[in-house]
Protein backbone atom coordinates (compact mmCIF):
# COMPACT_ATOMS: atom_id res chain seq x y z
CA UNK A 1 0.00 0.00 0.00
CA UNK A 2 1.21 3.23 -0.35
CA UNK A 3 -0.21 6.21 1.82
CA UNK A 4 0.38 9.73 2.78
CA UNK A 5 1.11 10.69 5.75
CA UNK A 6 0.71 14.10 7.51
CA UNK A 7 2.04 12.65 10.65
CA UNK A 8 3.62 15.31 13.07
CA UNK A 9 4.04 13.81 16.56
CA UNK A 10 2.72 15.95 19.81
CA UNK A 11 5.74 18.14 21.22
CA UNK A 12 3.58 17.39 24.39
CA UNK A 13 0.83 15.16 25.61
CA UNK A 14 -2.53 16.24 25.34
CA UNK A 15 -2.94 16.55 29.69
CA UNK A 16 0.34 19.12 29.21
CA UNK A 17 -0.93 21.54 26.35
CA UNK A 18 -3.01 23.95 26.56
CA UNK A 19 -6.39 22.68 24.82
CA UNK A 20 -8.34 24.34 21.97
CA UNK A 21 -12.17 23.95 22.43
CA UNK A 22 -14.80 22.42 19.62
CA UNK A 23 -18.32 21.55 20.03
CA UNK A 24 -18.60 18.69 17.85
CA UNK A 25 -16.57 15.59 16.62
CA UNK A 26 -16.30 15.58 12.99
CA UNK A 27 -17.19 12.31 11.17
CA UNK A 28 -14.45 12.16 9.05
CA UNK A 29 -11.52 10.01 10.50
CA UNK A 30 -8.62 11.69 8.26
CA UNK A 31 -9.55 14.81 10.18
CA UNK A 32 -9.62 13.28 13.47
CA UNK A 33 -6.50 11.46 12.72
CA UNK A 34 -4.60 15.13 11.33
CA UNK A 35 -5.92 16.89 14.53
CA UNK A 36 -3.98 14.52 16.57
CA UNK A 37 -7.41 12.74 17.67
CA UNK A 38 -6.62 9.45 17.74
CA UNK A 39 -9.31 8.39 20.08
CA UNK A 40 -12.13 9.63 17.74
CA UNK A 41 -10.09 8.67 14.82
CA UNK A 42 -9.85 4.95 15.87
CA UNK A 43 -13.22 4.56 16.31
CA UNK A 44 -13.90 5.75 12.94
CA UNK A 45 -11.42 3.86 11.37
CA UNK A 46 -12.20 0.62 13.33
CA UNK A 47 -15.76 1.10 11.92
CA UNK A 48 -14.21 1.58 8.45
CA UNK A 49 -12.37 -1.65 8.81
CA UNK A 50 -14.99 -3.76 10.05
CA UNK A 51 -17.02 -2.59 6.80
CA UNK A 52 -14.08 -4.02 4.53
CA UNK A 53 -11.03 -6.08 6.15
CA UNK A 54 -8.90 -6.16 2.50
CA UNK A 55 -9.08 -1.77 2.78
CA UNK A 56 -5.11 -1.86 4.47
CA UNK A 57 -5.17 1.50 4.28
CA UNK A 58 -7.99 2.06 7.06
CA UNK A 59 -5.99 -1.01 8.79
CA UNK A 60 -2.68 1.20 8.78
CA UNK A 61 -4.62 4.39 10.28
CA UNK A 62 -6.70 2.06 12.84
CA UNK A 63 -3.15 0.34 13.80
CA UNK A 64 -1.19 3.49 14.16
CA UNK A 65 -4.66 4.91 16.21
CA UNK A 66 -4.13 1.93 18.70
CA UNK A 67 -0.29 2.62 19.31
CA UNK A 68 -1.08 5.54 20.35
CA UNK A 69 -3.98 5.19 22.49
CA UNK A 70 -2.65 2.08 24.66
CA UNK A 71 -3.97 -0.75 21.83
CA UNK A 72 -0.33 -1.70 21.38
CA UNK A 73 -0.22 -5.72 21.34
CA UNK A 74 -2.91 -5.46 18.62
CA UNK A 75 -1.42 -2.71 16.78
CA UNK A 76 1.91 -4.63 16.74
CA UNK A 77 0.21 -7.53 15.19
CA UNK A 78 -1.08 -5.36 12.16
CA UNK A 79 1.60 -3.20 11.54
CA UNK A 80 3.74 -5.93 11.98
CA UNK A 81 1.55 -7.86 9.34
CA UNK A 82 1.59 -4.95 6.91
CA UNK A 83 5.38 -4.69 7.14
CA UNK A 84 5.63 -7.39 5.56
CA UNK A 85 4.13 -6.53 1.97
CA UNK A 86 5.73 -4.89 -1.07
CA UNK A 87 4.87 -1.69 -1.39
CA UNK A 88 3.82 -0.64 2.40
CA UNK A 89 4.38 2.44 3.38
CA UNK A 90 7.83 3.36 4.78
CA UNK A 91 6.20 5.31 8.21
CA UNK A 92 5.05 1.97 9.19
CA UNK A 93 8.40 1.32 10.33
CA UNK A 94 8.39 4.29 12.39
CA UNK A 95 5.16 3.89 14.21
CA UNK A 96 6.10 -0.08 14.33
CA UNK A 97 9.48 0.87 16.01
CA UNK A 98 7.59 3.46 18.34
CA UNK A 99 5.16 0.83 20.10
CA UNK A 100 8.26 -1.42 20.18
CA UNK A 101 9.77 1.02 21.98
CA UNK A 102 6.62 1.98 24.43
CA UNK A 103 5.92 -1.52 24.96
CA UNK A 104 10.07 -2.08 26.08
CA UNK A 105 10.97 -4.15 23.12
CA UNK A 106 14.23 -1.61 23.10
CA UNK A 107 16.50 -3.92 20.19
CA UNK A 108 13.35 -4.50 17.99
CA UNK A 109 12.69 -0.61 18.07
CA UNK A 110 16.38 1.02 17.53
CA UNK A 111 16.75 -1.59 14.55
CA UNK A 112 13.85 -0.24 13.09
CA UNK A 113 13.85 3.19 14.21
CA UNK A 114 17.42 2.85 12.34
CA UNK A 115 15.64 1.05 9.30
CA UNK A 116 13.64 4.28 9.16
CA UNK A 117 16.36 6.64 9.37
CA UNK A 118 18.02 5.06 6.18
CA UNK A 119 14.95 4.39 4.14
CA UNK A 120 12.01 7.32 5.36
CA UNK A 121 11.34 10.04 3.88
CA UNK A 122 9.46 12.11 6.15
CA UNK A 123 12.06 14.56 7.60
CA UNK A 124 9.66 14.99 11.06
CA UNK A 125 9.94 11.46 11.72
CA UNK A 126 13.58 11.16 10.67
CA UNK A 127 13.96 13.98 13.41
CA UNK A 128 11.90 11.61 16.26
CA UNK A 129 13.54 8.09 14.88
CA UNK A 130 17.03 9.59 16.11
CA UNK A 131 16.32 11.04 19.26
CA UNK A 132 14.30 8.08 19.87
CA UNK A 133 17.29 5.46 19.03
CA UNK A 134 19.07 7.25 21.82
CA UNK A 135 15.86 7.26 24.28
CA UNK A 136 15.85 3.56 23.80
CA UNK A 137 20.09 3.03 24.66
CA UNK A 138 19.13 5.15 27.55
CA UNK A 139 16.44 2.70 28.59
CA UNK A 140 18.37 -0.34 28.16
CA UNK A 141 21.28 1.31 30.90
CA UNK A 142 18.22 2.04 33.50
CA UNK A 143 16.32 -0.74 33.43
CA UNK A 144 19.22 -3.15 34.49
CA UNK A 145 19.15 -1.19 38.34
CA UNK A 146 14.83 -0.89 38.47
CA UNK A 147 13.68 1.01 41.91
CA UNK A 148 12.24 -0.89 44.44
CA UNK A 149 8.51 0.36 44.40
CA UNK A 150 5.31 -1.06 43.76
CA UNK A 151 2.11 0.39 42.95
CA UNK A 152 -1.30 0.87 44.26
CA UNK A 153 -4.00 2.42 41.84
CA UNK A 154 -6.32 4.81 44.02
CA UNK A 155 -9.71 3.57 43.65
CA UNK A 156 -12.80 4.50 41.71
CA UNK A 157 -14.33 7.02 44.53
CA UNK A 158 -11.51 9.33 42.93
CA UNK A 159 -9.94 7.51 39.28
CA UNK A 160 -12.79 7.90 36.51
CA UNK A 161 -13.13 6.31 33.03
CA UNK A 162 -11.43 9.91 31.44
CA UNK A 163 -7.81 10.84 32.28
CA UNK A 164 -7.48 11.25 36.06
CA UNK A 165 -3.72 12.93 36.28
CA UNK A 166 -1.57 15.60 37.81
CA UNK A 167 -2.27 14.24 41.35
CA UNK A 168 -0.58 16.76 44.46
CA UNK A 169 -0.98 15.45 48.03
CA UNK A 170 -1.02 17.21 51.53
CA UNK A 171 2.28 16.07 53.34
CA UNK A 172 -0.26 13.84 55.81
CA UNK A 173 -2.20 12.60 52.63
CA UNK A 174 -5.05 13.75 53.98
CA UNK A 175 -5.71 15.54 50.38
CA UNK A 176 -5.28 15.47 47.09
CA UNK A 177 -5.98 17.82 43.77
CA UNK A 178 -5.98 16.69 40.60
CA UNK A 179 -6.77 17.45 37.28
CA UNK A 180 -9.58 15.11 35.44
CA UNK A 181 -10.81 15.16 32.15
CA UNK A 182 -13.92 12.44 33.21
CA UNK A 183 -17.36 13.22 31.76
CA UNK A 184 -19.05 16.16 34.04
CA UNK A 185 -16.46 18.46 34.24
CA UNK A 186 -17.29 22.34 33.90
CA UNK A 187 -16.90 22.65 29.75
CA UNK A 188 -19.37 19.41 28.83
CA UNK A 189 -17.61 20.23 25.29
CA UNK A 190 -14.84 18.17 23.63
CA UNK A 191 -11.69 19.73 22.73
CA UNK A 192 -10.35 18.68 19.41
CA UNK A 193 -8.23 15.36 21.31
CA UNK A 194 -11.45 14.15 21.78
CA UNK A 195 -11.44 15.15 25.64
CA UNK A 196 -13.36 16.91 28.05
CA UNK A 197 -11.69 19.67 28.91
CA UNK A 198 -9.87 19.61 31.96
CA UNK A 199 -11.13 20.76 35.66
CA UNK A 200 -9.45 20.70 39.05
CA UNK A 201 -10.87 18.14 41.79
CA UNK A 202 -10.13 17.22 45.35
CA UNK A 203 -10.18 14.14 47.37
CA UNK A 204 -9.98 13.85 51.10
CA UNK A 205 -8.58 10.36 52.70
CA UNK A 206 -10.91 9.89 55.94
CA UNK A 207 -11.94 6.59 57.48
CA UNK A 208 -9.14 4.60 55.88
CA UNK A 209 -10.40 5.57 52.49
CA UNK A 210 -10.64 8.53 49.68
CA UNK A 211 -13.81 10.23 49.34
CA UNK A 212 -15.68 10.58 46.46
CA UNK A 213 -13.36 13.29 44.67
CA UNK A 214 -15.41 16.47 43.18
CA UNK A 215 -14.89 20.07 41.56
CA UNK A 216 -13.28 22.79 43.49
CA UNK A 217 -15.08 25.25 41.95
CA UNK A 218 -13.22 28.20 41.04
CA UNK A 219 -10.99 28.78 38.84
CA UNK A 220 -12.77 25.43 37.19
CA UNK A 221 -15.08 26.76 33.98
CA UNK A 222 -15.80 25.60 30.23
CA UNK A 223 -11.74 26.06 29.95
CA UNK A 224 -9.04 24.69 30.79
CA UNK A 225 -8.17 24.27 34.48
CA UNK A 226 -5.06 22.15 35.88
CA UNK A 227 -4.05 21.72 38.56
CA UNK A 228 0.47 21.87 38.47
CA UNK A 229 2.16 22.52 41.66
CA UNK A 230 2.27 22.21 45.30
CA UNK A 231 4.60 23.56 48.30
CA UNK A 232 6.20 21.03 50.20
CA UNK A 233 4.35 21.83 53.15
CA UNK A 234 0.85 22.06 51.27
CA UNK A 235 0.46 25.74 51.81
CA UNK A 236 0.20 27.36 48.20
CA UNK A 237 -1.44 25.29 45.07
CA UNK A 238 -0.54 26.57 41.83
CA UNK A 239 -2.76 25.85 38.95
CA UNK A 240 -3.22 26.70 35.30
CA UNK A 241 -6.06 28.35 34.09
CA UNK A 242 -6.85 28.79 30.60
CA UNK A 243 -10.04 29.86 29.86
CA UNK A 244 -11.94 33.21 27.90
CA UNK A 245 -11.87 35.31 30.99
CA UNK A 246 -8.08 34.65 32.28
CA UNK A 247 -6.15 33.37 29.00
CA UNK A 248 -3.16 31.28 29.55
CA UNK A 249 -1.98 31.84 33.29
CA UNK A 250 -0.70 30.66 36.63
CA UNK A 251 -3.06 31.35 39.45
CA UNK A 252 -1.88 30.38 43.72
CA UNK A 253 -4.50 29.45 45.96
CA UNK A 254 -2.81 29.65 49.74
CA UNK A 255 -4.32 27.65 52.61
CA UNK A 256 -6.11 29.72 55.10
CA UNK A 257 -6.74 28.11 58.78
CA UNK A 258 -9.15 25.54 57.34
CA UNK A 259 -9.15 25.62 53.77
CA UNK A 260 -7.66 27.16 50.89
CA UNK A 261 -8.47 30.67 49.85
CA UNK A 262 -9.49 31.53 46.42
CA UNK A 263 -6.94 31.40 43.76
CA UNK A 264 -5.58 34.31 42.35
CA UNK A 265 -3.71 34.93 39.31
CA UNK A 266 0.38 35.66 39.40
CA UNK A 267 -0.10 39.53 39.39
CA UNK A 268 3.14 39.80 37.17
CA UNK A 269 3.33 40.34 33.15
CA UNK A 270 6.67 39.13 32.77
CA UNK A 271 5.60 35.48 34.85
CA UNK A 272 2.36 35.38 32.89
CA UNK A 273 2.97 36.29 29.71
CA UNK A 274 0.49 36.61 27.06
CA UNK A 275 2.69 35.66 24.23
CA UNK A 276 4.32 32.28 25.80
CA UNK A 277 2.70 29.11 27.28
CA UNK A 278 3.55 29.11 31.29
CA UNK A 279 2.66 25.35 31.92
CA UNK A 280 3.02 24.78 35.62
CA UNK A 281 4.56 25.89 38.66
CA UNK A 282 5.81 25.57 42.70
CA UNK A 283 6.86 27.61 45.09
CA UNK A 284 9.19 27.14 48.46
CA UNK A 285 7.29 26.37 51.80
CA UNK A 286 7.91 30.43 52.83
CA UNK A 287 6.62 31.11 49.32
CA UNK A 288 9.35 33.56 48.64
CA UNK A 289 10.50 31.67 45.51
CA UNK A 290 8.36 30.54 41.99
CA UNK A 291 9.85 28.01 39.80
CA UNK A 292 7.67 27.76 36.64
CA UNK A 293 7.52 26.38 33.13
CA UNK A 294 7.27 28.77 29.78
CA UNK A 295 8.09 28.49 26.05
CA UNK A 296 8.69 32.14 26.16
CA UNK A 297 12.04 33.33 23.84
CA UNK A 298 15.31 33.25 24.66
CA UNK A 299 15.08 29.81 26.43
CA UNK A 300 17.13 26.53 25.49
CA UNK A 301 14.28 25.75 23.43
CA UNK A 302 10.56 24.41 23.63
CA UNK A 303 9.74 24.46 27.83
CA UNK A 304 12.08 26.04 29.92
CA UNK A 305 12.10 26.05 33.64
CA UNK A 306 12.28 29.73 35.48
CA UNK A 307 13.26 30.77 39.23
CA UNK A 308 12.11 34.08 40.65
CA UNK A 309 12.01 35.67 43.94
CA UNK A 310 9.14 37.70 45.69
CA UNK A 311 10.47 41.20 46.32
CA UNK A 312 10.17 43.06 49.84
CA UNK A 313 7.58 45.04 48.71
CA UNK A 314 5.94 41.69 47.54
CA UNK A 315 5.84 41.83 43.89
CA UNK A 316 7.47 38.80 42.09
CA UNK A 317 11.26 40.12 41.17
CA UNK A 318 12.00 38.96 37.13
CA UNK A 319 12.04 35.44 35.73
CA UNK A 320 15.78 33.73 35.38
CA UNK A 321 16.50 30.78 33.16
CA UNK A 322 17.74 27.71 35.22
CA UNK A 323 20.51 27.17 32.64
CA UNK A 324 21.42 24.46 30.87
CA UNK A 325 22.17 22.39 33.16
CA UNK A 326 18.47 21.83 33.97
CA UNK A 327 16.75 22.84 31.09
CA UNK A 328 17.69 21.49 27.46
CA UNK A 329 16.47 21.90 23.84
CA UNK A 330 13.42 19.98 24.66
CA UNK A 331 10.62 20.48 27.15
CA UNK A 332 11.03 20.63 30.86
CA UNK A 333 8.09 21.19 33.15
CA UNK A 334 5.96 20.29 36.31
CA UNK A 335 8.53 21.48 38.63
CA UNK A 336 8.12 19.88 42.35
CA UNK A 337 10.52 21.76 45.11
CA UNK A 338 11.22 19.21 48.15
CA UNK A 339 13.89 18.56 51.14
CA UNK A 340 13.59 21.82 51.92
CA UNK A 341 13.75 23.10 49.04
CA UNK A 342 17.22 21.62 48.30
CA UNK A 343 16.08 19.42 45.65
CA UNK A 344 13.94 19.88 42.55
CA UNK A 345 11.83 17.65 40.59
CA UNK A 346 10.89 17.86 37.24
CA UNK A 347 9.53 16.64 33.76
CA UNK A 348 11.83 16.61 30.86
CA UNK A 349 12.02 15.08 27.50
CA UNK A 350 15.57 15.83 27.42
CA UNK A 351 18.53 14.62 29.22
CA UNK A 352 18.70 10.89 29.41
CA UNK A 353 14.90 10.31 29.00
CA UNK A 354 13.85 6.69 28.27
CA UNK A 355 10.35 8.16 26.06
CA UNK A 356 8.49 11.13 26.45
CA UNK A 357 8.92 13.28 29.35
CA UNK A 358 11.17 11.56 32.24
CA UNK A 359 10.97 12.42 35.84
CA UNK A 360 14.42 13.70 37.09
CA UNK A 361 16.06 15.25 40.11
CA UNK A 362 18.48 17.60 40.96
CA UNK A 363 20.15 19.46 44.13
CA UNK A 364 19.31 23.28 44.05
CA UNK A 365 20.75 26.07 45.84
CA UNK A 366 18.07 29.15 45.21
CA UNK A 367 19.49 31.99 46.96
CA UNK A 368 22.96 31.38 44.74
CA UNK A 369 20.86 30.48 42.06
CA UNK A 370 23.09 27.45 41.35
CA UNK A 371 21.34 24.25 40.04
CA UNK A 372 23.54 20.44 39.72
CA UNK A 373 23.29 18.29 36.63
CA UNK A 374 19.90 16.23 37.25
CA UNK A 375 18.99 12.66 37.51
CA UNK A 376 16.75 10.11 35.95
CA UNK A 377 14.84 9.19 39.15
CA UNK A 378 14.43 5.83 37.51
CA UNK A 379 12.77 2.58 36.16
CA UNK A 380 9.88 1.90 36.69
CA UNK A 381 8.55 5.05 37.89
CA UNK A 382 9.85 6.53 34.40
CA UNK A 383 8.85 4.51 31.28
CA UNK A 384 8.60 4.59 27.66
CA UNK A 385 5.35 6.20 28.16
CA UNK A 386 4.81 10.40 29.70
CA UNK A 387 5.96 10.57 33.28
CA UNK A 388 4.24 13.86 34.18
CA UNK A 389 4.53 14.56 38.18
CA UNK A 390 4.99 13.49 41.11
CA UNK A 391 3.90 14.78 44.70
CA UNK A 392 5.22 12.99 47.82
CA UNK A 393 4.46 12.54 51.22
CA UNK A 394 5.74 13.98 54.23
CA UNK A 395 7.85 10.85 55.24
CA UNK A 396 9.30 10.53 51.82
CA UNK A 397 7.86 6.48 51.78
CA UNK A 398 5.25 7.38 49.51
CA UNK A 399 4.14 9.46 46.31
CA UNK A 400 1.77 9.99 43.95
CA UNK A 401 1.56 10.03 40.61
CA UNK A 402 -0.72 9.73 37.03
CA UNK A 403 0.34 6.96 34.94
CA UNK A 404 -1.70 3.97 32.40
CA UNK A 405 -0.77 0.33 33.89
CA UNK A 406 -2.56 -2.76 33.16
CA UNK A 407 -5.30 -2.14 35.49
CA UNK A 408 -6.21 1.13 34.64
CA UNK A 409 -9.83 1.83 34.01
CA UNK A 410 -9.45 4.56 31.19
CA UNK A 411 -7.09 6.53 30.16
CA UNK A 412 -4.45 8.05 32.83
CA UNK A 413 -5.34 6.75 36.76
CA UNK A 414 -3.98 8.21 39.78
CA UNK A 415 -1.28 5.75 41.80
CA UNK A 416 0.34 5.70 45.17
CA UNK A 417 3.70 4.62 44.87
CA UNK A 418 5.87 3.08 47.61
CA UNK A 419 9.25 3.29 47.90
CA UNK A 420 10.46 -0.22 49.27
CA UNK A 421 13.54 1.08 50.46
CA UNK A 422 12.53 4.23 52.43
CA UNK A 423 11.82 3.75 55.95
CA UNK A 424 8.13 3.97 57.03
CA UNK A 425 6.59 6.39 59.88
CA UNK A 426 7.15 3.97 63.07
CA UNK A 427 4.93 4.27 65.85
CA UNK A 428 6.46 3.12 68.75
CA UNK A 429 3.58 1.18 71.29
CA UNK A 430 4.03 0.76 74.77
CA UNK A 431 2.00 -0.39 78.02
CA UNK A 432 1.29 -3.56 80.50
CA UNK A 433 -0.02 -6.72 79.52
CA UNK A 434 -2.95 -7.67 82.12
CA UNK A 435 -5.27 -10.37 83.53
CA UNK A 436 -8.98 -10.55 83.76
CA UNK A 437 -8.61 -8.70 87.56
CA UNK A 438 -6.05 -5.73 85.78
CA UNK A 439 -3.15 -7.11 87.46
CA UNK A 440 0.15 -7.38 85.60
CA UNK A 441 1.34 -10.82 84.42
CA UNK A 442 4.58 -11.58 86.60
CA UNK A 443 5.43 -14.36 84.45
CA UNK A 444 7.33 -14.96 81.00
CA UNK A 445 5.25 -13.62 78.36
CA UNK A 446 6.02 -13.06 74.99
CA UNK A 447 3.77 -11.40 71.62
CA UNK A 448 4.02 -12.68 68.15
CA UNK A 449 3.09 -9.75 65.74
CA UNK A 450 1.20 -10.75 62.55
CA UNK A 451 -0.04 -8.40 59.79
CA UNK A 452 -3.39 -8.70 59.50
CA UNK A 453 -3.58 -9.32 55.87
CA UNK A 454 -0.62 -11.87 54.62
CA UNK A 455 -0.67 -13.12 58.53
CA UNK A 456 3.21 -13.03 57.95
CA UNK A 457 4.88 -12.85 60.89
CA UNK A 458 6.08 -9.70 61.77
CA UNK A 459 8.20 -9.67 65.09
CA UNK A 460 7.95 -11.64 68.43
CA UNK A 461 8.31 -9.19 71.59
CA UNK A 462 9.18 -10.18 75.47
CA UNK A 463 6.95 -9.29 77.94
CA UNK A 464 8.86 -7.82 81.47
CA UNK A 465 8.32 -10.82 83.74
CA UNK A 466 8.49 -8.15 86.55
CA UNK A 467 6.63 -5.34 85.77
CA UNK A 468 4.99 -6.83 83.14
CA UNK A 469 5.43 -3.98 80.49
CA UNK A 470 6.17 -4.55 76.97
CA UNK A 471 7.26 -2.24 73.75
CA UNK A 472 7.36 -2.71 70.09
CA UNK A 473 7.60 -0.36 67.32
CA UNK A 474 5.50 -1.08 64.27
CA UNK A 475 5.08 0.53 61.03
CA UNK A 476 1.21 1.15 60.03
CA UNK A 477 -0.33 -1.62 59.32
CA UNK A 478 -3.02 -4.03 60.64
CA UNK A 479 -1.67 -6.60 62.68
CA UNK A 480 -3.26 -9.69 65.12
CA UNK A 481 -0.89 -10.47 68.67
CA UNK A 482 -0.91 -13.22 69.82
CA UNK A 483 -0.36 -13.72 73.79
CA UNK A 484 0.59 -17.05 74.72
CA UNK A 485 -0.16 -17.70 78.56
CA UNK A 486 1.08 -20.68 79.95
CA UNK A 487 -1.64 -23.03 80.99
CA UNK A 488 -4.15 -21.44 79.17
CA UNK A 489 -3.70 -20.75 75.46
CA UNK A 490 -3.20 -17.88 73.14
CA UNK A 491 -4.91 -14.95 73.37
CA UNK A 492 -5.54 -13.27 70.14
CA UNK A 493 -6.00 -9.32 70.17
CA UNK A 494 -6.06 -7.12 66.81
CA UNK A 495 -4.20 -3.85 66.49
CA UNK A 496 -4.44 -1.16 64.05
CA UNK A 497 -1.43 1.19 63.91
CA UNK A 498 -2.78 4.31 61.68
CA UNK A 499 -0.38 5.93 59.05
CA UNK A 500 -1.09 9.10 56.90
CA UNK A 501 -2.70 12.09 58.92
CA UNK A 502 -3.50 9.64 61.63
CA UNK A 503 -0.42 9.07 62.11
CA UNK A 504 0.50 9.02 65.92
CA UNK A 505 4.71 8.60 66.73
CA UNK A 506 3.68 7.05 70.07
CA UNK A 507 0.66 5.07 71.42
CA UNK A 508 0.08 3.93 75.42
CA UNK A 509 -2.31 0.70 74.72
CA UNK A 510 -2.58 -2.02 77.56
CA UNK A 511 -3.32 -5.36 76.32
CA UNK A 512 -6.18 -6.49 79.24
CA UNK A 513 -6.23 -11.01 78.65
CA UNK A 514 -9.15 -12.43 79.23
CA UNK A 515 -9.73 -16.46 78.67
CA UNK A 516 -14.02 -17.05 78.58
CA UNK A 517 -15.86 -18.22 75.78
CA UNK A 518 -15.93 -16.63 73.44
CA UNK A 519 -12.47 -15.35 74.08
CA UNK A 520 -12.24 -11.40 73.94
CA UNK A 521 -10.23 -8.51 75.11
CA UNK A 522 -10.82 -5.29 75.69
CA UNK A 523 -8.13 -2.15 75.93
CA UNK A 524 -7.78 0.22 79.03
Amino acid sequence: IALILFFIPFLLTAPARAQKLHYENSESASKMFSNGNYKRAKELYREQYKKDLTNEKNKYYLAVCMVYTYERDDAIKMLEALAKKTGTDKEVWYHLAKAYHLENRYDKAIDLYKKYLNEGNEPTLKTEAERNIQMCQNAKILVKNPLNITYEKIDNMLNSAGDDYLPFIIPDESEMFFSTRREGTTGRIYDLENYYPADIYVSGYKYGKWKKAHSIGSPNSYGNEQSVGISENGNYLVFYVNNPQSKNNLQIAERGKKSFKKAEKIDNKDINLSSSLQLSGTLTNDGNYLIFSSDRPGGQGGQDLYACKKLPNGKWGNPTNLGSNINTPYDECYPTIEDEGSMLYFASKGHNSIGGFDLFKARIDLNAMEFEKPVNVGYPLNTPDDNLSISFSGSGKYAYVSAYRNDTEGGLDIYRVNFMDTDPQFTTIKGFVLDADSNTYNTPLSIEVFTKTGGDLYGIYEVNSKKGSYLMILPPNKYVMNVEVPGQGTFKKELNVQGRNKYKPEIERNIRVIFSPPANASDQ
